[in-house]
């Protein structure tokens, strides 16, 4: 069943991985789109996916949002 976010918005699948490397999951289940609050797991190369900082959380801590 879906997951609703918002009065519009709904996702069928939320993964929290707790700082765990991310490209294997990213390679096995191609998501349309990968957000995560530190830049270090963005930079995976290879993958053509569509990533998104989120400049929130325990990893964000102390630094001004830009």
């Amino acid at each position: 069943m879906p997951i609703k976010l918002s009065a519009d918005r709904h996702t069928n699948l939320i993964r929290f991985l707790g700082g765990m490397k991310k490209d294997c999951t990213l390679t096995v289940f191609k998501p349309h789109i990968f957000f995560d609050d530190q830049k270090s797991h963005l930079s995976t190369s290879g993958l053509d996916i569509p990533m998104v900082h989120i400049p929130f959380g325990i990893a964000n801590r102390g630094e001004p949002a830009k």
